[in-house]
C-alpha cells in the first residue's frame, strides 16, 4: 500500500503585496516506514505460566494478595498454580515470618531453624512417580547447620537440603530421591551456596533416570540415576522442614518463591526458569556469563 501526502502554504502578506504561494508535493511512503516510527509494543515477558511443562504448585510471595497473615506470620499461602496446592500453618508457633526481607527488600517468608515449616497436602498431582518433573526455590540460608531442609515431600520421595560442616560436604547444595540409601539417589553442588546470600535452587528430573541439581543455573557436579517412585502417597510436601512424623532438620532462612512443575522441558526452558527467577528477584547477577538469560528477561 501507498500513502500520498499533501502540504499546502497558505497566504503570505508583505506590505500591500500579496504573495500566494502555494506548494504541493506527493510523497509515496511504504507502511514499513511508518510501522517503525510507531511505538513499539513492550516485549511479553515469559513467566511459568508460558511454560509447556505443567506448573502443578506455584507459591510467589510477589503475588502478596495470596498470603494469609495473622500477627506478622503466614497461616496460608493460596497456589497461583490451578491446582489448588496451597499451604498452610494451623500452628501458631510454627508459622513463618512475614515481613520485606526479600531481595531488593520484597515480601518474603523467613523460617525460624526450629519448627517453622508450610505444610502442602498431598493430591494426585503432586504423585510424579518415576515422570520428569522440577521443583525451584529463591532462598537464602542464614545458617550453615549440618542438615538443612527447604523442601521434602517425606525422606524416600524427593527433598532439597544444604549440608554443611560434615565430612566433604561444606556448602553443599543436595537432594534425595525415591530414597536416600544409594549413591544413584544423591545428587549435589558443591560450594552451592553462601550463608545469607539470595539464589535460585532447583532439582530436577529430566529425561530416563536422570537427577540432577542446579544452583543458580549451574549444574551439580554429581548427579543420580535414580528412576524410583516419589510419589509417597498420602505425604505432605514441607517448605522449611523434613516431611515426617517427627519433621525434622530445620530451614533457617527466608524463601520468596517456589515453583513445582511436572512434565519434559522443552529446548531452553529450563534456562527461561532460571531467567525469569534470576531478573524478577534482581538476582541476574548471580547466572554464569554464559547464560542466554544473563542480560534480560526471557521473552515468549
Amino acid at each position: 500500500m501507498r500513502r500520498t501526502i499533501a502540504i499546502t502554504f497558505g497566504s503570505l502578506a508583505i506590505g500591500v503585496i500579496a504573495i500566494t504561494a502555494v506548494a504541493s508535493w506527493q510523497a509515496a511512503f511504504d507502511d514499513a516506514f511508518f510501522a517503525s516510527r510507531e511505538s513499539s509494543p513492550a516485549p511479553a515477558y515469559w513467566t511459568p505460566s508460558n511454560a509447556t511443562v505443567e506448573v502443578r504448585c506455584w507459591l510467589d510471595c510477589a503475588d502478596t494478595a495470596r498470603v494469609t497473615v495473622a500477627s506478622g506470620r503466614v497461616s496460608a499461602f493460596a497456589d497461583k498454580s490451578g491446582f489448588s496446592n496451597n499451604a498452610a500453618q494451623a500452628t501458631v508457633n510454627y508459622r513463618p515470618a512475614w515481613g520485606t526481607n526479600g531481595p531488593g527488600n520484597e515480601y518474603a517468608m523467613t523460617f525460624d531453624g526450629s519448627n517453622d515449616r508450610l505444610e502442602i497436602a498431598d493430591h494426585a498431582s503432586l504423585q510424579f512417580s518415576t515422570s520428569n518433573f522440577a521443583v525451584w526455590v529463591v532462598g537464602t540460608f542464614a545458617s550453615s547447620s549440618v542438615w538443612c531442609e527447604v523442601i521434602s515431600k517425606d525422606y524416600f520421595g524427593f527433598e532439597i537440603f544444604s549440608a554443611d560442616g560434615t565430612t566433604n560436604w561444606s556448602s553443599r547444595i543436595a537432594s534425595y530421591m525415591g530414597g536416600a540409601v544409594a549413591a544413584t539417589q544423591q545428587a549435589w553442588k558443591l560450594n552451592g551456596y553462601v550463608t545469607n546470600q539470595w539464589g535460585l535452587l532447583s532439582l530436577q528430573r529430566q529425561g530416563a533416570s536422570h537427577q540432577q541439581v542446579y544452583v543458580d543455573g549451574v549444574a551439580g557436579e554429581k548427579s543420580a540415576t535414580n528412576l524410583s517412585s516419589v510419589s509417597r502417597v498420602g505425604k505432605d510436601i514441607n517448605i522449611g522442614k523434613r516431611t515426617g512424623a517427627t519433621p525434622g532438620d530445620p530451614f533457617k532462612g527466608s524463601i520468596a518463591e517456589v515453583v513445582v512443575t511436572f512434565g519434559s522441558f522443552a529446548e531452553g526452558e529450563r534456562e527461561k526458569f532460571e531467567g525469569y527467577l534470576a531478573h524478577k528477584w534482581g538476582l541476574e547477577a548471580n547466572l554464569p556469563a554464559e547464560h542466554p538469560y544473563k542480560e534480560a528477561w526471557p521473552t515468549q
